[in-house]
């Protein structure tokens, strides 16, 4: 069996809006900068149903070791939106969307 390269944890919009999320997504150490982040975050856009919105949080501005992870969702099309509550450690944290027609 190949170990696990990465995982996403993805969930449909509720009925009373059109906002699916990306709750949690991962790539293993050895795996990354070769795409899976990116195929991963692709995927998820052929399970949203126009019109609708992507959301996902992720690591703030001060978290240096969170910069890729910002930079995947910026390059995927999803733009920086409201700040959320400080992560476990402290850390700022920040949601991102994307839109579909």
């Amino acid at each position: 069996m190949a170990p696990l390269a990465g995982g996403m944890l993805f969930s449909p919009y509720r009925s009373d809006r059109p906002e699916y999320r990306i709750s949690w997504l991962a790539v293993a150490e050895r795996c990354r900068r070769h795409g899976f982040g990116r195929l991963l975050v692709r995927h998820s856009f052929d399970l949203v149903t126009p019109p609708a919105v992507l959301a996902v949080g992720t690591f703030g501005e001060d978290i240096e070791p969170g910069r890729p992870a910002r930079w995947l969702y910026e390059r995927t099309g999803f733009h920086p939106a409201e700040l959320l509550p400080p992560g476990r450690n402290g850390g700022s944290r920040q949601v991102y969307r994307r839109e579909f027609r």
